[in-house]
């Protein structure tokens, strides 16, 4: 072994066993390479499930080449559907040819359809693999919505630091895009902004960045995010315990709301939400279900499941205040099975 290791490095030896495994599949072996390629894509560690959904319409082959790989000593199994590339540099070499195949694009574009599809939506460490993904594949609006929609979801999980690295990945982004305003991917990185800055606490950040995104929107006439902008004011100045401000502005923002228009009703089940925690801070508990039972309908016009799910959860809490307790189980079963269905 080191005498041959001694006339062929590691990578040469590598490089010749990737080339006999794909020329072995004859006419198929660009579509093997796309299998082998996928494989890389997903990490020096990866599922089954997950090749498999990334595979797209060369699924069928994966079979074959995950038992090429694993005869010629390139990919060890783990157990449970889990395979590892034996050595780092098997996956470097296997995405360093990446940038010569035919189907590249699809490729790219099919791995993050792929972590998508077996990972689901939610993880936003799935999303931030996809989004690069997609980005190297062209697809940059995609891309960019990926990026964005990961970014909050950090900043919710309150990753503040993961939340601020991805901020600033699509800040550099759009640099080297050379995106100007009035553009809405601007407006929607000082949104993200705020939004980081509030779930961090830093209140005083959250308003500044808030304010840069309510005035890109108004420079796009985007009425419906620009009511969304105001209404989030609202929340941050309840944290800051400017109750009437944000009760005041949380009115304003409900007239803009509309249970018949999926981004209008985003911003009505923010601002009734709010409405519902000032009635309960007063001690009127009726008033706040009635806010709160506002709220479960503008979820369920915003066609979001989750956000549904979550206005159930509140209404039951409030029903269990009253008394109510046969409303609360019957609200709080149909959260459950809302969530499950997420």
């Amino acid at each position: 072994i080191l005498a041959t290791l001694a006339r062929y490095p590691l990578i040469e030896l590598t490089r010749e066993r990737v080339r006999e495994i794909v020329d072995a599949f004859g006419p198929d072996s660009d579509r093997a390479e796309g299998v082998l390629a996928r494989a890389a894509l997903l990490g020096v560690q990866f599922e089954e499930g997950a090749l498999r959904a990334a595979a797209g319409a060369d699924a069928p082959l994966v079979d074959q080449v995950l038992d090429s790989v694993l005869l010629h000593g390139l990919v060890r199994a783990e157990g449970d559907g889990r395979y590892r590339f034996d050595h780092r540099g098997v996956q470097e070499h296997l995405l360093s040819r990446i940038q010569n195949l035919v189907d590249r694009d699809t490729v790219l574009r099919e791995t993050a359809d792929g972590l998508f599809a077996f990972y689901g939506r939610i993880r936003a460490d799935v999303a931030v693999r996809a989004a690069l993904l997609l980005r190297r594949a062209g697809e940059r609006e995609r891309a960019y919505t990926t990026i964005f929609r990961a970014t909050r979801a950090f900043g919710r999980a309150f990753e503040t630091q993961r939340a601020l690295h991805e901020h600033e990945l699509t800040r550099r982004w759009l640099a080297t895009d050379d995106v100007k305003a009035p553009d809405a991917r601007l407006a929607e990185l000082a949104m993200n902004e705020g939004y980081v800055a509030y779930f961090a606490l830093r209140y005083d950040d959250a308003l500044a960045a808030l304010g840069r995104a309510e005035a890109a929107y108004a420079e796009l006439g985007d009425e419906v995010m620009v009511a969304r902008c105001r209404c989030f004011v609202a929340s941050v100045w309840f944290y800051q315990d400017r109750f009437r401000d944000s009760e005041a502005r949380a009115k304003e923002s409900i007239e803009q709301a509309s249970k018949n228009d999926p981004g209008r009703a985003v911003t009505g089940l923010f601002a009734a939400h709010l409405l519902a925690q000032h009635a309960g801070l007063r001690g009127d508990f009726e008033a706040a279900l009635r806010w709160q039972l506002d709220v479960s309908e503008y979820a369920a016009a915003s066609g979001k499941l989750w956000r549904e799910a979550f206005a159930l959860l509140k209404i039951a809490d409030l029903e269990l205040v009253l008394g109510r307790v046969d409303d609360a189980e019957r609200h709080f079963d149909e959260a459950v099975a809302g969530i499950h269905a997420v």
